[in-house]
């Protein structure tokens, strides 16, 4: 019986393969303690998953989830007292989550992945954040260009 079972799922390029790629060494490898080691593998590959780790051992970036290569990993861990944990990484493209957000669609089976943990880790990278540039910065560019805004003239809002 599973105790506790998040999932761990973000945007792109902030983390989320190495996170899995060393999370997998230290529960694989079993080299030094750790607070967590794992019980089974759910889903996913061992190959794919020691490639990943091969990776990180060498200091090296990892390959880019690419759209349409996706996988599926869950790991059953335990922890010190023997409670288990599932951990389930949707292993997509940032870019895919990306695209869920523009076109406000998810496909059934990663619905209900997200909505099988009781939480969720939600990657970001704060280096890569970009912050959307305000009304007033708009209407200056717009007016320094010779092309002034029309008042009362709505633009369509883009989520991307």
């Amino acid at each position: 019986m599973i105790d506790r079972s998040f999932v761990i799922c973000g945007l792109p390029s902030s983390g989320k393969t190495t996170f899995l790629a060393a999370l997998w060494h230290l529960v694989e490898a079993r080299v030094d303690e750790t607070a967590l080691r794992l019980e089974s593998l759910g889903h996913g590959s061992r190959t794919h998953l020691n490639m990943l780790a091969a990776r990180w051992r060498d200091a090296r970036t990892q390959i880019r989830t690419e759209t349409g290569a996706e996988q599926f990993v869950s790991m059953n861990l335990l922890d010190r007292e023997n409670r288990s944990l599932k951990l389930t990484f949707p292993d997509l493209s940032g870019e895919s989550f990306r695209d869920m957000w523009e076109e406000r669609e998810c496909p059934v089976a990663l619905a209900d992945t997200l909505r099988s943990g009781e939480g969720m880790l939600f990657f970001i990278n704060a280096d890569r954040i970009q912050f959307p540039l305000l009304t007033v910065e708009i209407a200056a560019q717009a007016e320094q260009l010779g092309t002034p805004l029309v008042p009362g003239h709505e633009l369509p809002w883009d989520p991307n």
